[in-house]
Parts: structure tokens; sequence; C-alpha cells
């Protein structure tokens, strides 16, 4: 009877142990569960809210720059912090006090030729992983980047930093301002006597051609009191003068003077021409032909209304092609001048692999 109770009572305490472990484990777990639930959660609320500011910040960027809202200088108090109000201050470039929310685009002063028809258009945002956002755009026919630091401030977009990351037109420019550099060991001085009595009588007028609309021409002029004026007997001329339309541009002046390059379509040529760039032609003489000598190769870049001298020297004219015009010097060197890739470049016995001379 005492076995039986003992029994009885060693099975319920049993029972009763195994019951409170699993309830103490099911509450552990259930605990551990929750929180891993609610870690998920606020992560799952982190990135709502950082995709909902995202999204926010993008379409910040594209109406910005697309409706000129950095102009306003209103629109950059409300979205631009202390710090970034002041940057614009500084980089302020005129008189007086003022923002210089022309940093949010590029420094074109002016649209890119050809191409002032394309709109000033957001073309891409992306984010960096440093948080920048970087924005391509077109402005005014020109490409541009830039990349900004934001942050959003109860659904408001606030600006901190901005900086250029690419800018057409500045590039161009710098490109021109490099290869506009002539170099002076290129150009041999022009013969020219001013003590001598000079008359001259206009030979002949050939326009330029594919530059301004035809509104370009050189004339070439004897010079009466060294040469005979018969075009059928003398073909030394003494000055080349550029214009555009009835105005003069420039005037040059050579003794031994300059002669016809070659014959296009049964026609004599003064001179041949390329174009360099949008905004820059060269045109080539041929010095003057003698029976005794080498004549001189002289290089003019036309550019708006400015004409200078970029090349000058005792090369004799040999033929031009493929953009090109070859030469023959120091009894026995060869070489040509290359107008092709934005540049004129003279390729020699002397320059074997090449230099760029405008």
């Amino acid at each position: 009877m005492n076995k039986k109770f003992l029994l009885i009572a060693m099975s319920a305490l049993f029972l009763l142990t195994c019951a409170t472990s699993c309830n103490n484990g099911k509450s552990a777990n259930d605990k551990n569960g929750t929180e891993e639930i609610n870690e998920n959660e606020g992560k799952d609320d982190a990135l709502v809210e950082n995709a909902e500011d995202d999204a926010i910040i993008r379409d910040f960027i594209t109406n910005m720059y697309e409706n000129k809202l950095y102009y306003d200088e209103d629109f950059l108090k409300a979205h631009c912090t202390a710090k970034m109000l002041q940057y614009l201050k500084d980089q302020y470039e005129y008189d007086g006090d003022g923002y210089a929310g022309y940093r949010f685009r590029t420094s074109a002063q002016d649209d890119k030729p050809g191409a002032e028809d394309i709109k000033d258009k957001v073309l891409n945002i992306t984010k960096d992983s440093e948080g920048w956002y970087h924005y391509t755009f077109t402005d005014g026919g020109w490409h541009g980047e830039n990349k900004i630091k934001v942050r959003v401030e109860n659904g408001e977009v606030m600006v901190d930093e901005l900086e250029r990351v690419y800018d057409e037109p500045l590039e161009e420019y710098n490109r021109k301002e490099e290869i506009s550099e002539t170099d002076s060991s290129m150009i041999d001085p022009f013969y020219f006597s001013g003590k001598r009595d000079h008359q001259f009588r206009i030979a002949n007028t050939q326009t330029i051609p594919d530059v301004g609309n035809n509104q370009y021409a050189v004339s070439w002029y004897v010079d009466t009191v060294e040469w005979d004026f018969d075009p059928q007997t003398n073909h030394i001329y003494s000055k080349i003068e550029f214009k555009k339309g009835d105005a003069v541009l420039a005037s040059f002046y050579d003794d031994d003077g300059w002669s016809y390059i070659g014959v296009e379509n049964s026609k004599a040529k003064m001179f041949k021409s390329f174009r360099i760039d949008s905004d820059h032609t060269a045109v080539v003489f041929r010095g003057g032909i003698y029976a005794d000598g080498v004549s001189n190769l002289t290089v003019f870049v036309l550019s708006g209304n400015e004409v200078k001298v970029v090349f000058n020297k005792l090369y004799d004219f040999d033929k031009i092609g493929n953009g090109k015009v070859f030469f023959k010097y120091d009894g026995g060197k060869s070489g040509c001048l290359n107008f092709i890739g934005g540049h004129i470049s003279i390729f020699s016995n002397d320059y074997p692999t090449g230099k760029i001379i405008f």
C-alpha cells in the first residue's frame, strides 16, 4: 500500500516536472521568436523609409534641374543647409551679393553649336557608396555630371554639398586653349622690306569653302613694282588678304610671295582649306616658286573674325591627299602636315612620332 502510493507520487512528480520543462521551453522560444520578428520589422521599416527618401530625392533633383529652380533664391534658402548656402555665396562671381545657383549646371555661357534645340534634361541619377547622388544631364546641348549630398528632413530635401564631376563646355574650352598655343619654332618670319616701294594690284579672289555660308574669302595681290602684273607670265603674289563679306580681317605680306598650290576642276587654286573643328579652319598656301630654290609652306588658321599664322617653314610643297599636305625639305627629307583629328600636327624625319603645332 505504501509502495503503491510511493510509485503513484513519483509518477505524478515526473509528469509535473516534464510539463514545467516543456512550458518553460515554449516560453523561451516564443520570446526569441517575438524578438526576431520585431527586429525584422524594424529593418523593413528602415528599408521602406530609405526607399521613400530615395524616391523623394530623385524627384527633387529632376524637378530642381529641369525647371531651373536653382536660380530661385527662395528655393535655395528652403532646400540648402547653412553650409551649402555659404558655399554658393563664396562661388558667386558677379558684383553684389548672391548665390551661385548656376553651379548646379555646367559652366556653359552659350548653347552648344548645332544642339540648340536639345532641352535641358536629367538623363540619369545614381547613388554611390559614399552617399553622393550623381546626376547626368544636358545643358543647352552640352553634357554634364554633378554630385550632391542631401538629407530628407520632415519630407523636405536639404542639399549639403555639391561638386561638378564632368563639365563638357569647360573640357572643350581647355582643349582649345591647349591646342591654340602655337609653336613659335614652326613660324619663320615673312620676308618683307618696308624700305622698298610697294604697289599692289588685286589678281583674284576665291571663297573659302565650307566656312560661314561662303562669306569668307581670300584675295591675293601682285606687287607691281617688283613683278609684272600679267597673270599669264607672273604667278608670284606678295599680299594675301582674308575677308568676311566686304570687311578685311587680316592682310599678310611677303616679298618672296606665294604661288598657286595646284589645279582643281581645271582651275588654278591659290590655297587649300581644311576644317579642323566647328570653330577653326586651316588655310594652306604654297610659297613663291622660283627656278632656283625651295618655296615656303604657310598655314593660317581662321576662327570667327581672327586669322593667325601657325606654320611658315622653308618646306617645298609636294602633294595633297587624305587630309594631309606632303612636303620635302633639307635636300631629301620628307614629311606631312596632318589636319585630321581636331588639330594640326607635323610628321617628318625630325618628328617621326608626330608633334601637335595647333
